[in-house]
């Protein structure tokens, strides 16, 4: 099964305005389809390198459904009082649960990704058609599909943790410049010890995906020297619709809709060419 019809069957098979009966391959993900509607894409739309039959002439109702920018599917799931993009969202699929979740709600992604979902796209700048360059067995991070590993991913988090606790910002985290008055200010060795440990992981995909799972909260330490493996913040793309990520064009989602959270010093784009 292709990404999109893994989370179409979790979201209850919904039916899409203008898609009918017909039997044959699907142009975006290949698969052999019941119901779809011709493959006319929009104006924005530049993916067509995804195609997966590019000689096909339908898209199928799954990937008609990842890519609705008002669904109301989306809209009833998150009891909203208007239809949602999907693009705006991040989509995991636990055991068979559909789990749509906002920017703000990296404690919920954090911990679905320690489960093994079955589907796991994390969108970033909530401007890109992300279900549909997903693969099942990996989490697509934006454009990047990572290698699951959630015990690597618990270790980073617990070690990262406290150093965003006790005052670092993401960006100082995932590139290793600090400021010297904050190292001093959360104790020269305890940021030693910590720093030697994680230099052996920056430039890991799975690294840049932990900084941006970082959030403060209630349940985090304040001392800058415990606190619970946590979640976080980050994205913003600023190449535009359907490019790839730039580097350093990583920031907040500005649509309301994709929710809030805290983005104090994001770290630098996740990188393509980076697999774990």
């Amino acid at each position: 099964m292709s990404a999109t019809t893994i989370l179409h069957a979790a979201a209850g098979y919904p039916t899409i305005d203008g898609c009918e009966a017909y039997a044959g391959p699907c142009w975006l993900c290949g698969e052999t389809m019941a119901r779809g509607k011709p493959a006319k894409m929009p104006a924005t739309f530049m993916d067509y390198d995804k195609a997966a039959r590019p000689d096909a002439t339908y898209l199928c109702e799954a990937c008609c459904f990842a890519m609705e920018e008002r669904s109301v599917t989306l809209q009833t799931r998150l009891g909203s009082d208007k239809p949602g993009c999907m693009r705006n969202y991040s989509h995991i699929v636990l055991h068979g649960e559909w789990l749509p979740l906002s920017k703000a709600q990296k404690r919920e992604t954090y911990d679905a990704l320690l489960r093994s979902p079955e589907l796991a796209v994390i969108a970033v700048s909530g401007q890109k058609h992300l279900l549909i360059r997903a693969q099942p067995g990996r989490w697509q991070v934006e454009e990047v599909a990572v290698l699951p590993d959630p015990s690597l991913l618990e270790a980073m988090m617990a070690t990262i943790q406290p150093l965003y606790d006790g005052g670092f910002n993401k960006a100082e985290i995932e590139t290793g410049l600090y400021i010297p008055r904050r190292i001093i200010r959360y104790g020269v060795e305890a940021w030693q010890t910590q720093e030697e440990v994680i230099r052996p992981w920056r430039g890991m995909a799975l690294f840049e995906l932990a900084v941006y799972l970082l959030q403060k909260g209630e349940d985090s330490g304040r001392d800058g020297h415990g606190g619970d493996a946590g979640m976080g913040a980050m994205a913003r793309d600023g190449c535009g619709l359907q490019t790839q990520v730039c580097a350093g064009g990583v920031g907040p989602v500005s649509d309301a809709a994709a929710g809030g959270g805290d983005d104090d010093g994001e770290p630098g784009a996740v990188r393509q060419q980076r697999f774990l």
